[in-house]
This record gives C-alpha cells, sequence and structure tokens, in this order.
C-alpha cells in the first residue's frame, strides 16, 4: 500500500474513531479491549492468488492500570511500553501460508491507536513486534504481541483519555528461507464490541508557586550581574561588611584629587 494510501485510510479510520470508542465506553468497563472484529483486505503478493476479503480477531493492553484509577499529567506523553495482545488470521488466511508452503512465519503489523476523545491529535502508529511464528497444520492461526519499545508514546488530554484501537495492516512472510512476502493484509475494525483497551484521567500539570519580586528604587542604579561568580561572607568576620573595589577605587581617586588641588592651591599662595 502506497503511503499517500495508508495516510488517506488511517485518516478516514481515525475520523470515525469517537463515535466507536464512544458507544463502546458506554457499556464497559474493562481495561483490556474486548475480542475486535477486523475486515481485512487481503492480497497474495507471492502466489499470484485472487485476493479476498476475511475476517481477522484482535485483543490489545497496555501497561496502564485496569482499576480505572490511572492519572497522568496533560500535555504529556504516555508510555505504551510494553503494548501486548494478540491478533488471529482467520483458516482462510492461514491456508494461504500452507498452499505456498511455508512452516514458520516472520509477520509486520501495526496498529493505529488514539484517545478517543481527541482522535485527530493524538492517533499513534504502534509497531506490533511478533516472534516467527509456526503455521498450523490447520485452521486459523494466532500472533502473540509484545512491543517492549519505550518509545511508545501517545498525547495526554485533560480529563478522561480513552485509549482505543483502530485500523490493523500485516505483512505475513516466509520465515523458512525463502524470505518472500506471502500475503499482505489491510485491516478495518467493524463497528461493535468494545474497541478500548484502556482508560485513565489527564489531571493539570503542576505549576510553580509565583514569588514576589523586589522593585529596585528609580534612584540608584543596579550593578549588572556576573554569572559564575557569587560573592559570600567571610566567615571569619561577618560582622564587617566588604567594601567594594569599585568604591574603594573611587575613594582613592578622589583622595588623590583633593591632594592635588591642596598642592596647587599653595603654590598660588607663595607666588
Amino acid at each position: 500500500m502506497s503511503t499517500l494510501l495508508h495516510t488517506t485510510v488511517r485518516a478516514a479510520l481515525v475520523g470515525g474513531l469517537a463515535v466507536l470508542a464512544t458507544a463502546g465506553a458506554a457499556t464497559s468497563a474493562q481495561a483490556r479491549s474486548g475480542d475486535l472484529t477486523y475486515t481485512c483486505d487481503v492480497r497474495q503478493d507471492v502466489t499470484g492468488g485472487p485476493d479476498f476479503s476475511t475476517t481477522f480477531s484482535a485483543r490489545f493492553d497496555s501497561p496502564v492500570r485496569d482499576d480505572g484509577t490511572a492519572t497522568a499529567p496533560a500535555g504529556s506523553g504516555l508510555s505504551l511500553d510494553p503494548f501486548t495482545g494478540t491478533v488471529v488470521l482467520s483458516e482462510q488466511a492461514a491456508d494461504v501460508l500452507r498452499d505456498h508452503g511455508t512452516t514458520e512465519a516472520s509477520v509486520g503489523a501495526s496498529l493505529v491507536a488514539a484517545v478517543a476523545e481527541d482522535p485527530q491529535d493524538t492517533a499513534t502508529d504502534i509497531d506490533l513486534r511478533i516472534p516467527d511464528t509456526a503455521v498450523p497444520e490447520t485452521g486459523p492461526m494466532t500472533l502473540q504481541v509484545r512491543n517492549d519499545d519505550p518509545g511508545i508514546r501517545t498525547a495526554v488530554r485533560r480529563g478522561p483519555n480513552t485509549l482505543v484501537a483502530d485500523s490493523l495492516t500485516l505483512n505475513v512472510f516466509d520465515a523458512g528461507g525463502t524470505d518472500d512476502l506471502v500475503l499482505n493484509a489491510e485491516c478495518r475494525l467493524v463497528d461493535e464490541g468494545d474497541v478500548s483497551f484502556d482508560r485513565l484521567t489527564g489531571t493539570a500539570a503542576a505549576t510553580a508557586t509565583p514569588t514576589e519580586t523586589a522593585t529596585a528604587d528609580p534612584s540608584t542604579t543596579a550593578s549588572p550581574v556576573r554569572p559564575g561568580l557569587v560573592q559570600t561572607d567571610d566567615p571569619e568576620d561577618e560582622g564587617t561588611p566588604l567594601l567594594p573595589a569599585a568604591l574603594l577605587g573611587a575613594a582613592a581617586l578622589t583622595a588623590a584629587a583633593l591632594g592635588a588641588r591642596s598642592l596647587r592651591s599653595a603654590a598660588t599662595r607663595r607666588h
């Protein structure tokens, strides 16, 4: 699937995500998703067989606590590590692998997930890491999902955050030596059941307590602060203030000027 087409499909699916998730959220308080049903368009790359549509199922979960009490600061990135679940390929899809002679499959897969209350700004692609899996002799094929990447994150908004699953993409390769791409599946959710896999509350970000700032006397001019230099009290003589070097220099110049003036006056009187 081209990048443009994938982006278009992704946008269309996310656009209807909030309605679908809200319907599910109203009927379920569980954290892990229910059994999600996907309609998948399958293309056979190597065998040259006809394209077909079939049904996959899946379940997903994240590390967010399942008791509904989880919170996170609004505006932060919420880690979904580890992200776990299962994806079940239909018997028809598994038959394609068997017909190709594939005994072990390597799968590349991704899931679009989002916060249902704000799907446009929170949608994220999650890489579904799936170990190489033996192809069963008959029936459907179950894939185990686990991603321990700490980079898996989604945005947190203020208030309720319902994390929901959306579109699913799979590329299945022959891991038995040929590395052939045997089939590609582009899957969209069927409008039924609870698509949420976790819920949490976004709290207000902590703010620093404001402090009073002293206002300088307009009749005086403060000396600029030199970064990296800190004046400390003399521990042996805390009662004697230290005169700044600038003031000592000014006093010396004044004394010299007064002395010169006295000498000039004395010379004038002698003449």
